[in-house]
């Protein structure tokens, strides 16, 4: 199964089971600039829960929004690592030292991504990471794709049929060995 995400009329993300792919664009265009590739592996190890989190499913209780709230805050504080003044007096209320209290935070973990550029121009420019090689090429002639390097579909904006490698956008669906379009 896959889902998709939209902003607007912008494809943004892709997700299966198996990976994640976000699209970042120009501001208020359809110009894809950055393409963002996750395994659902690493987007696991990145979950983490909150204090409050935790505590309540430690404790099987819920907390009041309030409570939340509070837990929250005292977060944010030991994470920047000043506390406020209404961190330390309810820490204190509590006869909790901050160090206790940050050591009950998850760590964070980021995942491995694999970040791809894209050279928005009329010549077809390939797709390149980061260091600059070439992830996905498409050359043609006349319109008609000849010989297409990498692997997936690196096109913001559209999905790939599985059984058929049909191209679905907005306005139809590209079919690569024609090279066009097909509405």
């Amino acid at each position: 199964m896959t889902w998709y995400g939209w902003d607007g009329e912008r494809l943004t993300t892709t997700e299966t089971t198996t990976q994640r792919v976000q699209t970042i664009y120009t501001p208020g265009s359809f110009t894809p600039l950055i393409r963002i590739e996750t395994a659902a592996a690493e987007l696991a190890k990145a979950a983490r829960r909150t204090l409050a989190e935790k505590f309540q499913q430690e404790a099987n209780v819920i907390f009041p929004p309030e409570l939340v709230a509070m837990v929250d805050n005292l977060e944010a504080d030991l994470q920047r690592g000043e506390l406020s003044e209404a961190s330390r007096a309810w820490l204190a209320q509590c006869g909790l030292k901050p160090e206790q209290m940050k050591n009950q935070i998850e760590p964070e973990y980021t995942p491995e991504r694999k970040i791809h550029l894209y050279h928005c121009d009329h010549r077809g420019l390939p797709l390149v990471d980061v260091k600059r090689r070439v992830a996905w090429r498409a050359e043609s002639d006349c319109g008609r794709i000849i010989r297409i390097t990498g692997t997936g579909n690196p096109s913001a904006g559209t999905a790939v049929g599985s059984r058929e490698r049909m191209y679905y956008t907005r306005g139809g669906s590209y079919e690569p060995q024609q090279g066009r379009i097909i509405t």
